[in-house]
């Protein structure tokens, strides 16, 4: 016999109780005499005496609602018994010390690079302690102080690259590409008065959600942590920073004794493909947090190997079955260009950002040899750094035949860079973004699809002896699948909704997770999305 997930708990509606109470009332004086007249009560009696307004169905309403109240508060309590629908004091009040002794993790700061002119030569001290005096700080618009990571020498180019972390953490230390830090203390002599930064800063993070919370308590309670099990090194190693997203255990995966973790990051409000593979700093902070006997946590005479996921580029084509000629799908009436049977369209030759060549897998709408603007197919471009699209402002289109084509743009991206094997899909308002800086909701369900997986196996385990032992831990069919497959259409149904009818992936480079070559320098790897296109079914 099966138990159900959760045991029944009856309620009882508004008015149950009362119109119950009043139906044992009537039926009680259908059996008595009415002391005036002698005779039993007649219906129209009754009907008079217990109906809305009366002094009896008044006292019956006043308990009905007595009884909602304590029903309520009944329901209220045995919710809070469930984490995933307990309310912010239960959870930090009850649960998180029940299984989480050690209560939420505190903020996290944000990691990235930036660049700084200096006189070659020059050095800018770098430190992995947090606000230690004698290292090099600077701070963003926002009052923000960021310490460099490292020492680093400025080469003879005169510009050096700097990692640099928030001294003060917090989901406000993630600032974007081009924001300019001013210098605030241990300034090389000659350095610049500002530095750029390079990409956009990830593992900024406030003090623990609760939603986060409780993907960590509802884990203690399904996988029991005792002993060193494997679930007890998940909990360590989630707990080493509130930038952990997940964390994957592979026991005795080089020999008897030994255990590696990897770990994924969390994406935040950062875009691209690689906002998952944990930091510099957040990989520093796990190691610390995992490795005896600096670790609070792991006992002496334990090894453990804590990775990153490491980035295993992917790319995918798929067809989308979407009106046409509509801005809730496809633009254009004859979506161009058509996908290429085993791959994607992609871009040949590059000039410059307005003049390149591209590949399709049929000519021009209407047979055409060339078409200008602004007659041409509507088109948009897809960047596997930051996996998103730009709708490309297309000039003139020449058919050079044998499927390829030469545009000229009439203005260059300002979102994206072009180059040589970016994809080229027909455009739709769903792939690109009002805000030109952010994704549209194609690609937001195609970065979604990925951010569900995890990362694969360390070998295979069909064929290498250690497979037995040292196998993923969850593993893919418990808990992110690793490899990518048909599954990702769900995606779009979900992002689109009745905008999308039907869908396939057409090309897929490759489907399972590549195995590391070296176990004690790499971890796990992760598919992450490169190049993609989106074509019309």
């Amino acid at each position: 016999m099966t138990t159900p997930d959760e045991r029944a708990f009856f309620t009882f509606r508004r008015g149950q109780i009362r119109d119950e109470m009043l139906a044992y009332v009537r039926t009680g004086l259908r059996r008595l005499v009415n002391p005036e007249t002698g005779e039993t009560f007649s219906e129209e009696e009754i009907r008079v005496a217990t109906q809305p307004g009366s002094q009896i169905a008044i006292k019956f309403d006043a308990q009905d609602l007595i009884g909602q109240a304590h029903q309520q508060r009944a329901r209220f309590v045995a919710q809070q018994g469930d984490p995933r629908r307990a309310t912010s004091s239960w959870i930090r009040g009850y649960h998180t010390p029940l299984w989480i002794p050690d209560g939420a993790l505190p903020v996290s700061p944000g990691f990235g690079t930036i660049s700084w002119k200096a006189p070659p030569g020059a050095v800018f001290t770098g430190s992995t302690t947090p606000g230690d005096l004698t290292a090099f700080q600077a701070s963003d618009p926002a009052g923000n102080a960021y310490q460099a990571f490292t020492s680093r020498v400025v080469p003879s180019s005169g510009t050096v690259e700097l990692t640099m972390f928030a001294v003060v953490g917090g989901a406000d230390t993630n600032p974007k590409a081009g924001v300019a830090f001013s210098p605030v203390a241990n300034v090389p002599l000659g350095a610049a008065g500002a530095g750029v930064v390079l990409a956009d800063f990830s593992g900024g993070f406030d003090e623990e959600s609760d939603a986060d919370l409780v993907l960590r308590i509802v884990d203690v309670i399904a996988r029991r942590p005792a002993s060193g099990n494997n679930a007890q090194i998940r909990t360590w190693a989630r707990a080493s920073s509130v930038s952990i997203e997940n964390a994957w255990v592979y026991a005795t995966a080089l020999n008897a004794g030994t255990t590696i973790v990897a770990a994924t990051q969390k994406r935040g409000t950062t875009i691209g493909p690689l906002a998952r593979i944990p930091s510099d700093f957040v990989l520093g902070s796990l190691r610390s947090y995992l490795t005896p006997p600096g670790s609070p946590v792991v006992p002496g005479r334990v090894f453990i190997l804590a990775h990153r996921v490491v980035s295993d580029p992917i790319s995918v084509a798929v067809r989308l079955n979407m009106r046409k000629s509509t801005v809730g799908g496809w633009n254009d009436a004859t979506p161009w260009p058509a996908s290429i049977a085993g791959g994607l369209c992609r871009i040949t030759a590059l000039s410059s950002q307005t003049d390149f060549t591209f590949s399709s897998g049929s000519s021009l709408p209407g047979g055409a040899s060339s078409l200008s603007k602004p007659n041409v197919p509507t088109v948009m471009a897809w960047s596997s750094a930051k996996s998103m699209f730009e709708k490309l402002d297309i000039l003139s289109i020449t058919d050079l035949g044998a499927g390829s084509f030469h545009v000229l743009l009439d203005s260059a991206p300002t979102a994206i860079t072009l180059a040589v094997g970016s994809a080229i899909s027909p455009y739709s308002a769903l792939g690109v973004a009002a805000n030109v800086t952010d994704q549209g909701l194609i690609a937001t369900a195609v970065q979604t699809y990925f951010d569900n997986l995890g990362p694969g196996e360390l070998f295979d385990l069909t064929t290498d002896p250690r497979g037995a032992r040292a196998y993923r831990w969850p593993r893919p069919d418990e808990e992110k699948a690793a490899e990518a497959d048909q599954s990702l259409i769900t995606a779009f149904s979900d992002a689109l909704g009745p905008v999308f009818s039907s869908g396939s992936v057409t090309y897929l480079s490759h489907s399972t997770p590549a195995y590391p070559a070296n176990l004690s320098t790499s971890g796990p790897s992760l598919l992450t999305i490169q190049d993609f296109g989106a074509y019309a079914q």
